[in-house]
């Protein structure tokens, strides 16, 4: 067995894997309503305000106070999110082997905050391998591949999410210029009565998908930049360092104090595919390194 794997098993680095889940589940429960909010405002303003020309100026009132509460309310899930990072990436330095890098991520979470976030944990079961069996695979090896892992199957599902939004936030523009089309309005009418009263909307809906863009773009540099370190350290025995690990792990770190989630109904409808899909390139890769 893999000491990665053994050590993700202990029970105190288990505390850490149950702190960062409330925390994140916690940031989630604000940023929900708060999209489903806003994709409603996209969706009914067309149809109410063009049935009720004098409620544009209401209605682009109102979507304007709901844009400045919502990012009240990002504030404070971005302030959520960044303590998630922080506290899995305890979990990975822990189970890792790896320095921590006090310049990137400040001081250890205390210990009383793991306590108190973890005894708020209520799920009935907990996955007590975050990261796939690696079977005996060596370090450095066992490391990379955890943290290749974490890239993959994160901006695979992030890309899947941001090419739903696009396809959600396409039909509601064309159910806009259509309902427009119907009434027979003019361009000045269209964009009085259907366009601009929902503007800030699309603001918010364009920031939210402009990071998730960011992030999966991100992320597949960096599955390419790991698949070359993995591909030389077991086809040309080049050696991994741990200084190349730790920049590995400050990229990870980075990207995972992104505001921009997926909704966990939408992680749920992917999660046994990419799951299974992980389990095999493990596979696959501890096959190569046995034949090293």
């Amino acid at each position: 067995m893999s000491e990665i794997t053994a050590r993700q098993k202990d029970p105190a680095n288990l505390e850490y894997l149950k702190a960062f889940d409330v925390q994140y589940g916690t940031a989630k429960q604000f940023r929900t309503p708060r999209l489903v909010i806003t994709y409603l405002l996209l969706l009914l303003s067309p149809f109410i305000v063009a049935n009720n020309p004098q409620l544009k100026i209401v209605f682009t009132v109102a979507i304007g106070c709901w844009a400045v509460f919502a990012l009240l309310i990002s504030n404070y899930e971005k302030k959520l999110i960044h303590e998630a990072a922080k506290i899995q990436e305890e979990f990975d330095t822990r189970i890792f082997q790896i320095e921590w890098n006090s310049v990137l991520t400040g001081e250890h979470v205390s210990t009383e905050d793991i306590t108190d976030l973890s005894s708020r944990y209520k799920k009935k079961t907990l996955d007590e391998c975050w990261y796939s069996n690696l079977q005996d695979m060596p370090y450095p090896l066992d490391v990379a591949v955890c943290q290749r892992s974490n890239i993959v199957w994160d901006w695979r599902l992030r890309r899947k999410y941001y090419n739903f939004s696009i396809a959600v936030i396409t039909v509601i523009v064309a159910a806009g210029i259509l309902l427009s089309v119907y009434y027979k309005h003019s361009l000045e009418e269209y964009l009085t009565l259907i366009l601009i009263p929902s503007f800030t909307a699309y603001i918010l809906c364009y920031k939210e998908l402009k990071e998730h863009h960011d992030n999966f773009t991100a992320k597949q540099k960096m599955e390419t930049r790991l698949n070359s370190l993995l591909n030389n350290a077991i086809d040309k025995r080049s050696k991994l360092t741990a200084k190349e690990l730790r920049q590995v792990q400050d990229i990870i770190y980075a990207l995972r104090k992104s505001t921009a989630m997926v909704p966990n109904w939408f992680n749920n409808a992917f999660s046994k595919r990419f799951n299974d899909m992980q389990r095999k390139t493990v596979n696959t890769f501890i096959e190569r390194i046995k034949k090293m």
